[in-house]
């Protein structure tokens, strides 16, 4: 009966609690199921934990050590190579056991000349043919498509980028292994013994795979080491063959050669001797005048000798020539080529985790974001809820004060009195509960899982029985406590006191009453309007409260929009101001001439060296990846490059005195201008600079310094790797271009940069509205909730007006007044509230490699106040028509 009287307060009871509730536990949700969703597709496709990649490949050799390591699982040596498919580059990788791919249509190869492909480039039956040069890789460069899959190594539409086309993978395929006929592998990929306990992204994860990492760094030199000697021991092998060979060619050559000789010269000495004796005889037959027919043939056969000779001579000269010119050159490719060997560069290991996957870390730094979210902003959606709600029961015990007058003259215990608002609460708050929790946990984390792009199976929902327990033991907790403590307050007094209505409050001067020109210039309702607001004091804070909360979780949610809305705009249009990063291939101390004709070729402008390298700062407790920017040319770095000081927002330059680090390198580890940081690189080498400037920066972290500290502090001259430059033009053949030159790498352009970035806060921005939503729908509870007991309150107050004389319009105008005024003064306190709010909020969804902006845009506190003065107003149409219904015989009940 006490539920059916006052049912739109139990329904409002019931809303608001499952409104809070449905809010709390599906934002609380939504963080654990995409990454539960996200590690289950993982283990079902075992994604490996590491990924190896040499600059001189591979060897069985490295695949043992790997296998020796204590926490290694399993070790898939594999190959991958980068091609042209016409105008298009893809990525063709073997089929292994790891990284399993998710068949969606077909079969898998059954030869060499099939494939699978990519469910979102191909479909059954295309044909993929290879028009790059892969003759010493590939066995075949023509595949037919058997089959079309997703594959765990590609998270989005996002591929990645290559060093060879215009720089970007379209797409991907996987061919048999025996389709490589490579003599190394390209890639080891490394599963763990703990990868199916540890949940990705998990602390637990990051710590275990720190330690994986930090024994990997360790056999790194070892094994670089081994592949230097295997490869300078097997060209020093095959020099030394050659060199020999050559000997014995040489030896060979020269002997063959001297025997020529030798046989040329006896061969002249036969001659010389047979011309000696024609001339002899024909002498002595001159002096015998005598002739021999004989003779003549012998004259002409020396003849032809004679010519055979020289013919010899001719070609012995000749094969000299050809002798001397073949072992010189053979003799300088040995030279070169001992050159260079001693001038092999030692292979690099490069060590990789899962973040080498296309966008395997947006899917951590989302679930990040709505953690910080779901950290800070359900803890006001409970607070509101909870003290509206039990602002409901103490108003509702507080109006039925004759009714508990009633039962106790009766007889009724107390215990049995309190239980039936027990009952009343409790199935409340019970159905609130249950029905926020499950709506909560079905649909806010599928609404949030749609805001972002990824490859991933359906969301797999989890209802967290520990969380809902949570929920019902402090919820009721607090609902009973109320309770019992409103009930046991009115209980205390005799019955007969609690069946007389609560003496009303005698008037009192206000303050605005003492302002006699303020004063006497209000009108007689407003006066009436004013002392009712003061005399009444609990009712308007409790009514500031609640519309003050809403007004500041909607403007907390737009200010969330606002500060990240533009930051990387600013990032990279105001902080970098180049248009294109260009990698090189070899570092180098200059711009040649080759690059420089390349680059003025493909008209890129204003082209800086820099020298960009990876370290890290740690602490005990923290660790920061950031970037070292060291300039050849200071003068053209700050063409690209605009440093501002955090302090003081001026222009700041690299000198010897320091280095400049960004805000929040700074922030993080407690950093002021004169102290001094600590890195490390990758070989986990230390290095020790003291802090000239703090500079503005908002995403990613950087330490910039001169070449001269540079090589002061390294000892060595600095080579630099990348150039940034502007250009304006066709981004994609810029890029091909530039690759296809063998001086460049790769190309990033800032356009691409920009454009991934917005593309990413457009799934932030869907959350921040899911938030405005969410604040929209509780303030408009809450109004209705704050209305209408204000309305069940004064009924025989709205009552008396009637029986005055007051028309419907001026009895409305008559509350509406008060709502109006408490809606302003609470919107004035929300906005300051929700200032507050926004700036807690976005300090803890920042993150470690972003910044952003403190500010909330004009517009957003505009919107905030509309939608709570819209609300309010709706809420007074509404209670329009329940003012109308109240009877005039109201003013007239009374137990006196």
């Amino acid at each position: 009966m006490k539920i059916k009287r006052s049912f739109g307060r139990y329904i409002s009871l019931f809303i608001i609690i499952l409104v809070g509730i449905g809010f709390c536990s599906g934002i609380q949700s939504s963080s654990p199921d995409i990454v539960t969703t996200a590690d289950d597709y993982y283990k079902n496709h075992n994604l490996m934990n590491f990924k190896i990649v040499s600059s001189m490949g591979l060897t069985n050799e490295d695949v043992n050590v790997l296998k020796s390591l204590e926490n290694v699982d399993a070790v898939f040596p594999s190959y991958s190579l980068d091609v042209l498919n016409n105008e298009k580059t893809i990525r063709i990788h073997a089929i292994e056991d790891v990284n399993t791919v998710k068949l969606i249509d077909g079969k898998m190869p059954e030869n060499d000349k099939e494939c699978l492909a990519d469910s979102k480039s191909y479909k059954i039956g295309d044909k993929i043919t290879v028009t790059s040069d892969v003759s010493e890789k590939l066995k075949n460069t023509e595949f037919s498509v058997v089959g079309t899959v997703d594959s765990v190594l590609y998270m989005t539409d996002n591929y990645g980028n290559t060093t060879i086309g215009d720089g970007k993978l379209s797409s991907f395929i996987f061919v048999n292994k025996d389709n490589f006929i490579l003599d190394v592998y390209t890639e080891i990929y490394i599963l763990t013994t703990w990868n199916k306990n540890a949940i990705a992204y998990s602390k637990n994860y990051d710590d275990l795979s720190s330690k994986l990492n930090d024994e990997l760094v360790k056999i790194k030199p070892d094994r670089e080491e081994a592949r230097y000697e295997e490869i300078y021991n097997k060209a020093n092998d095959e020099l030394s063959e050659n060199e020999t060979k050559l000997n014995d060619e040489k030896q060979k050559g020269e002997k063959e050669l001297s025997d020529a000789k030798l046989e040329l010269d006896e061969n002249a000495k036969k001659l010389e001797d047979a011309k000696a004796e024609v001339s002899q005889n024909e002498a002595m037959l001159e002096m015998m005048g005598m002739t021999d027919p004989n003779l003549e043939q012998a004259k002409v056969e020396i003849s032809e000798n004679e010519k055979k000779l020289e013919d010899g001579f001719k070609e012995y000269n000749e094969n000299l020539d050809k002798f001397n010119t073949e072992i010189r050159d053979a003799e300088a490719k040995i030279i070169d080529a001992k050159k260079d060997i001693s001038e092999i560069e030692k292979p690099k290991w490069h060590i990789f985790d899962r973040s080498v996957v296309a966008d395997y870390n947006v899917i951590k730094a989302g679930t990040d974001t709505i953690t910080s979210i779901a950290t800070v902003f359900p803890i006001f959606f409970i607070l509101i809820v909870m003290l509206m709600t039990s602002n409901t029961m103490t108003r509702m015990i507080e109006e039925e004060r004759s009714e508990l007058g009633t039962l106790a003259s009766l007889g009724y215990e107390d215990r049995n009195i309190i239980s039936t608002y027990l009952l009343y609460v409790i199935s409340a708050s019970s159905f609130g509960i249950l029905a926020g929790f499950f709506i909560g946990c079905t649909t806010i984390p599928k609404l949030i899982f749609a805001c972002f792009n990824f490859f991933l199976p359906p969301l797999h929902i989890n209802y967290d029985m520990t969380m809902l327990l949570m929920f019902f033991i402090v919820g009721l907790l607090v609902m009973v406590l109320v309770t019992v403590i409103s009930c046991n307050k009115e209980l205390k007094q005799k019955p007969a006191t609690l069946l007389r209505p609560v003496p009303p409050k005698n008037g009192e001067t206000i303050f605005l009453e003492k302002i006699k020109p303020i004063w006497k210039s209000l009108s007689f309702t407003w006066k009436v309007t004013m002392r009712n607001m003061f005399r009444f004091k609990k009712r308007g804070i409790m009514t500031i409260i609640g519309v003050s909360g809403c007004t500041a979780l909607l403007l907390a949610g737009f200010g969330i929009r606002d500060s990240i809305s533009g930051v990387y705009e600013k990032q990279y249009g105001e902080i970098f101001k180049y248009d294109d990063f260009i990698v090189l291939k070899d570092e180098t101390e200059n711009i040649d001439e080759n690059l420089e004709k390349l680059l003025k070729d493909e008209k890129v402008t204003d082209p800086a060296l820099i020298k960009q390298t990876a370290f890290k700062c740690e602490t005990d407790k923290r660790s920061l990846d950031l970037f070292m920017i060291v300039p050849e040319d200071e003068e053209m770095f700050y063409k690209h490059y605009d440093l501002k000081s955090i302090l003081t927002n001026i222009n700041i330059k690299l000198n010897n005195d320091g280095v400049i680090i960004t805000q929040k390198l700074a922030e993080v580890f407690k950093i002021n201008i004169g102290d001094e940081i600590a890195v490390k690189d990758n070989d986990n080498n230390s290095y020790t600079f003291k802090v000239s400037e703090i500079a503005e920066n908002y995403t990613m972290n950087y330490l910039y310094l001169n070449k001269d500290m540079y090589n002061e502090v390294f000892k060595k001259p600095a080579s630099y790797n990348a150039i940034v430059a502007n250009f304006n033009g066709y981004e994609k053949e810029l890029a091909k271009n530039l690759i296809d030159s063998d001086l460049i790498l790769n190309v990033i352009f800032t356009s691409d940069v920009l454009e991934k970035a917005i593309e990413g806060n457009k799934s932030l921005n869907n959350i921040v509205i899911l938030l405005v939503v969410v604040a929209s729908l509780l303030a408009m509870v809450v109004l209705y909730n704050l209305t209408s007991i204000n309305i069940s309150e004064r009924k025989r107050e709205i009552a008396t007006l009637k029986v005055l004389g007051f028309t419907d319009n001026e009895t409305s105008q008559y509350i509406y007044r008060e709502a109006m005024i408490l809606t302003l003064i609470s919107i004035i306190v929300g906005l300051a509230l929700g200032v507050i709010l926004h700036h807690s909020i976005i300090g803890v969804i920042e993150g470690i490699d972003t910044v952003f902006f403190k500010n909330v845009h004009r517009i957003s506190f505009i919107w905030a106040s509309l939608i709570t003065v819209a609300f309010s107003l709706t809420m007074q149409i509404i209670t329009y028509f329940k003012l109308k219904d109240i009877n005039m015989i109201e003013s007239l009940k009374s137990v006196e």
